[in-house]
């Protein structure tokens, strides 16, 4: 395995100084927000680093699950935060779709398609395998949904006559709705897409790359690369597509209105 040295980390933090400069002399008001990311990122990984090495150490079903529990309730957490609208709202209809589909395309992979073999020592729940392929998973389902939800507000928001004239028209809540739903989901998938037509040419994705430099051959490095970003964008599309589901399910009244929450939070005009 080839490791990291402290001065080749040491040269790496050096390197940030360029981005700054070059923000100070745009003048960016950026130095200060990257700065604090940075901070974050070293403190976030390196605690992240501590508990897993702990985690991997312990090797017990329990903890591992506790842990990927964790790691919903984390990115659960992350969404409300980042759209501003009622946690009382917003909780089921970000958490279960989350849950639901991360959650079972994990337990495919668990069972069918790396297969457990006790008789080799590869348990069921193997934390090595399960976390970092469930963060994969659930990043890209949490940023998804989240970019899902926020282009929905908006469109709403911006479009507003739009939606009445169709219900005074005689449609549905999710008929009218249903032009920005569609967009909703174009914009949070067209990342995933572009990343799965560029993949191999363009880019080398961060499991195959590891699994490189850590010596594996490269065919099963691209083996486990396929089989994550198939269940990337899997997971993406029942998550977004049921929490959209779920949020314009609660986001109308009997009187196809939205409701008075998020006509204050959104601005949504009654």
């Amino acid at each position: 395995m080839m490791e990291v040295r402290t001065i080749g980390l040491v040269i790496s933090f050096g390197l940030m100084l360029l981005p700054l400069l070059i923000f100070k002399y745009m003048k960016l008001p950026l130095i200060k927000a990257t700065g604090v990311a940075f901070l974050r990122m070293v403190v976030q990984l390196a605690v992240i680093g501590l508990i897993l090495s702990y985690i991997f150490r312990w090797d017990h079903p329990a903890i591992t699950i506790g842990w990927l529990a964790f790691m919903v309730a984390a990115a659960t957490y992350t969404v409300l935060e980042r759209l501003e609208l009622p946690w009382t709202f917003l909780l089921p209809v970000v958490l279960f779709p989350l849950l639901l589909a991360s959650g079972s395309m994990l337990a495919i992979f668990a069972v069918l398609v790396v297969k457990p073999d006790t008789a080799v020592g590869y348990p069921l729940v193997n934390p090595r395998l399960l976390i970092p392929v469930f963060g994969m998973i659930l990043g890209n389902s949490m940023n998804a949904t989240a970019q899902a939800l926020e282009r929905l507000a908006s469109d709403l928001k911006a479009n507003w006559r739009r939606y009445y004239s169709d219900i005074t028209m005689g449609a549905r809540p999710r008929e009218a709705a249903a032009p920005f739903i569609r967009n909703a989901m174009r914009a949070s998938q067209m990342p995933r897409i572009m990343n799965m037509a560029s993949v191999g040419i363009i880019s080398l994705p961060g499991m195959m790359a590891g699994l490189i430099v850590q010596g594996a051959d490269p065919t099963q490095a691209i083996k486990y690369q396929m089989m994550v970003m198939a269940g990337i964008f899997v997971a993406v599309t029942l998550a977004v597509g049921g929490t959209l589901h779920l949020y314009v399910g609660k986001i109308f009244d009997n009187w196809y209105l939205p409701v008075p929450t998020l006509r204050r939070k959104k601005g949504l005009r009654p």
